[in-house]
């Protein structure tokens, strides 16, 4: 389909498909949209929720601040590839986290072992790490 330049929709097509610093050849008031170098920002980041299959919860991100606290948040720029491969990355380091704990408790007393099959049981995924329990201090 061919479209004069001198058009309005021509002319609307040449603004993106031209960057900010050209000037539209027959009428000079018109600028291109397109930036003339790389812009980081706005930047999508994505966050895995779970695997098979896949499911992900995006973000945006405005500013370099923003991004950082996305990222405390546990999204992941780069895109959906690089999110999937971070989040396989934790879970093999939680993975290898849960194995080493495994090998410390079998050193533990017969209560301590009871205690984290408790845990254990109420979770499905892998268990990197006991939560404590409060110790209360004897009053004499």
């Amino acid at each position: 389909m061919l479209i004069p330049p001198e058009t309005g929709y021509g002319k609307e097509m040449w603004r993106w498909e031209h960057t900010t610093a050209e000037s539209n050849p027959h009428d000079n008031s018109i600028k291109g949209m397109r930036p003339v170098e790389f812009q980081p920002y706005p930047a999508m980041m994505y966050r895995p929720l779970q695997k098979n299959p896949w499911r992900f919860d995006d973000a945006l991100a405005h500013s370099e601040a923003e991004q950082r606290n996305l990222e405390s948040l546990g999204y992941v720029a780069g895109g959906k590839g690089a999110a999937a491969e971070h989040f396989d990355r934790m879970q093999q380091e939680i993975a290898v986290l849960a194995a080493a704990r495994n090998y410390e408790d079998r050193n533990m007393s017969d209560k301590a072992k009871a205690e984290i099959a408790v845990v254990e049981e109420s979770s499905s995924t892998h268990t990197a790490e006991i939560p404590q329990t409060p110790i209360k201090p004897r009053s004499r």
